[in-house]
Order: C-alpha cells, then sequence, then structure tokens
C-alpha cells in the first residue's frame, strides 16, 4: 500500500486467537497479497488459554491491548484486529491520536451465546471512540445492521475471506454433513425431523462438533477434529447443511466453498452472495420437504463459477480496507 512518498506500507494484522482464527488469519493474509497489498501478522499474546474464568479472560485481554498500544505509537501504521479481545468497548480501549488506523472485525456483533464485553453498557463505551482512527469491520449486510441498530456509525462491509477455490478433492461419498461445536442457534428440532428422511432418501447424516446431544437419525463425531480431518470432512460430504435459527456468516459454508461442496442453509443474504440468489441450495421455510428437496436439488450442481465470483468479490474489498 503505497503513501505520498511512493513507499509500501504494510497492513498489520492483529490475531489474539491464533487457533481458532489461524486459517482465517492465513486466508486474509493470502487475499491483502492478492488485492496488491503488503500483509504481515504481527506476533501478539494470545487470548486462548487455560483459565476460563472472567478474570484470566480480562488478564489476557489486557496483555494483548498493551501490545497494540505499542504498535499505536508507531506513526502511519495500518491495524486490523481479527478479535476483539473485550468485545464492543474494545474501540474505546485502542483511542488515540495519531496518523495510525486501526480497525476491528466483529464477527458476531450479537453473539450466538453470551460472551464477554457484549452488553449495552459495553457497546455504549466502544461507540464513543468510532468515527475516527478506529473502524469496525463485518462480513455481511445483517451483522452490519446488528451494529447500527445499537447505535454505531455504519462499519465497513468486507466478504468473508476466503481460500482460492476449486474442484472437489475427492468424490463425494452419499454424507450430508453438519460441522461445527454445539450452539443454542443450532436447530436440533429441525435435525431431529431430516436425520431419518435424509437416510431413506440413502444419504448418511453426519455431525462433527464438540457438544452435541444425541439427535435421532445422525451420526455424531463428538471429538475434537484436527484441521485437516475438518477438509477431510467437508471434502467428501454431498453436502453440508447449516442448520442455525440465526447467523452472520459461516466459515464452514466457506470452507465447503472452497472445495466446491454444496451448502444447504435457510434463505439468508450470506447464503445468496457466496452461491448466488438462485442457488438452489436456499431454503424459504422450516418445513422437512422443502429442506430434503434443497439438498437433492444441491447434490451435484456446479457450484465453481459462482464461489469463484465470491472470492474475486473478496479480494476487491479487502483491498478497498486496505487503502481507505
Amino acid at each position: 500500500m503505497p503513501d505520498a512518498s511512493g513507499t509500501t506500507r504494510a497492513v498489520r494484522l492483529v490475531n489474539p486467537l491464533p487457533t481458532l482464527l489461524g486459517r482465517y488469519c492465513l486466508t486474509l493474509e493470502e487475499m491483502l497479497t492478492a488485492g496488491g497489498t503488503c500483509a504481515v501478522t504481527e506476533a501478539f499474546p494470545s487470548i486462548e488459554m487455560a483459565d476460563p474464568s472472567a478474570v484470566g479472560r480480562g488478564l489476557r485481554g489486557v496483555r494483548v491491548l498493551r501490545a497494540i498500544r505499542r504498535e499505536l505509537r508507531r506513526e502511519g501504521r495500518s491495524i486490523v484486529c481479527l478479535w476483539p479481545s473485550f468485545g464492543l468497548a474494545d474501540p474505546f480501549a485502542w483511542g488515540h491520536r495519531n496518523s495510525t488506523r486501526v480497525r476491528v472485525v466483529f464477527h458476531d456483533p450479537v453473539p450466538m451465546r453470551r460472551q464477554f464485553g457484549t452488553g449495552q453498557v459495553a457497546g455504549r463505551i466502544g461507540r464513543t471512540a468510532l468515527g475516527g482512527q478506529v473502524e469496525a469491520i463485518v462480513h455481511s449486510s445483517l451483522a452490519a445492521e446488528a451494529l447500527v441498530d445499537r447505535g454505531w456509525p455504519e462499519p465497513l462491509l468486507a466478504r468473508h475471506p476466503m481460500g482460492s477455490p476449486g474442484s472437489r478433492l475427492r468424490e463425494a461419498d452419499g454424507s450430508v454433513a453438519v460441522l461445527g461445536q454445539y450452539k443454542p442457534v443450532r436447530d436440533v428440532e429441525l435435525l431431529a425431523r431430516l436425520g431419518p428422511e435424509l437416510r431413506r432418501r440413502g444419504y448418511r447424516p453426519v455431525i462433527v462438533g464438540r457438544g452435541w446431544p444425541e439427535i435421532t437419525g445422525w451420526e455424531i463425531r463428538g471429538d475434537f477434529v484436527p484441521e485437516h480431518e475438518l477438509t477431510e470432512s467437508i471434502a467428501g460430504s454431498s453436502a453440508v447443511l447449516i442448520p442455525y435459527t440465526r447467523y452472520y456468516q459461516s466459515g464452514i459454508a466457506i470452507r465447503a466453498a472452497e472445495v466446491s461442496v454444496p451448502v444447504v442453509g435457510r434463505e439468508h443474504p450470506f447464503l445468496s452472495d457466496l452461491f448466488g440468489r438462485d442457488w438452489s441450495g436456499l431454503v424459504a421455510s422450516g418445513a422437512t420437504g422443502t429442506w430434503l428437496d434443497a439438498v437433492d436439488a444441491a447434490v451435484g450442481t456446479e457450484v465453481l463459477p459462482a464461489v469463484s465470483s465470491y472470492h474475486e468479490r473478496a479480494i476487491a474489498d479487502w483491498r478497498r480496507v486496505a487503502r481507505s
């Protein structure tokens, strides 16, 4: 990113969740580079530690903020933080007056489950720092609306980072997969209806992730799944199911799109943008038959042209973020 003197300036990526967001960070680096920006991931303290208490989280967050403040003393930097250590209050903690730009990615402005720093008080505190040198980034129009509804300025909208899409890694094995740990927004009732019916249609319903209850008709793999095994679980699936009652974007859908595996889920701006508005895997209702028909229609459908278009638009989004 050239400055007034023609010198290339780097976008510094701050990742306080190196395990959870490791691949996300790597993919974002690749996209920024593809868009002509020098991206560097800074070595920062992690908030992924064994101590889950509020005190432990707070101390880890303070270490991250101190490290960021050291960076902020250097003029003319551009920093993108991939996760807020103190939720909606982070922009206030980073308030500063030099030429360094800080952008914070808010994946879930209203979290899928209770998290530290997501209440009204934290939102009001963080809001006071926005509009200056600190800006919010979101990955979907729904996430932008959620922040605006909380009284925040319009955030920057940049599509979810995505690796270069390609053809299937291997032949589909007949499984319909749900991937990711259990959260209350997962529609267990819908899955219980779909499981037996999917089996009757010749599919093998599989759930891969921690914390799931037993669900009729589903094979559940509840152990921790390493990164390479997650890729294999997705790559061999006939389709990936997104059975969420509420979400802003889906990293699992992105992973499936990267290897040309079709995704089925409720009609949602994120999925429409990823696979196209006419995508056969978009479900308009909660009716069991509608979901089953969407699976049948999506399986075997070519997705590479649509997701390649998404990938190019995502690169353009992050190029604008880097140069704004």
